[in-house]
């Protein structure tokens, strides 16, 4: 289940919302992130600091199964998120994956 979502658009950025509410959790995250059909080429929210290994939060794009194979022991230990952007006109979902995807045992995450 999404654990909170968005309709319109907003200034600042859902990216900030979504960050500060990652933020605020005691583990660090890993966000896989999907552009839906009516995504907004004006808002980008895969990007990441100069040191991803020591941030807090890391955006990627979900480039498929064998992507996210790859990805997952590169950031150990993080929890894992979906995040769908533009699924409906200027919406978004954040949604947790199951903790074993962190370890490649499951993909939870989505073909």
């Amino acid at each position: 289940d999404a654990v909170f979502g968005c309709c319109g658009l907003s200034w600042p950025h859902p990216r900030d919302r979504i960050e500060q509410y990652l933020d605020g959790r005691a583990s660090n995250s890993l966000v896989l992130v999907r552009y839906g059909p009516y995504s907004l080429i004006h808002y980008e929210y895969v990007y990441n600091s100069a040191d991803p290994a020591q941030a807090k939060i890391v955006w990627a794009r979900d480039l498929g199964r064998e992507a996210r194979r790859e990805l997952y022991p590169a950031f150990p230990g993080r929890e894992v998120w979906r995040l769908d952007i533009g699924t409906l006109p200027g919406g978004f979902t954040l949604t947790p994956c199951a903790t074993g995807a962190a370890l490649g045992l499951s993909e939870p995450c989505g073909p």
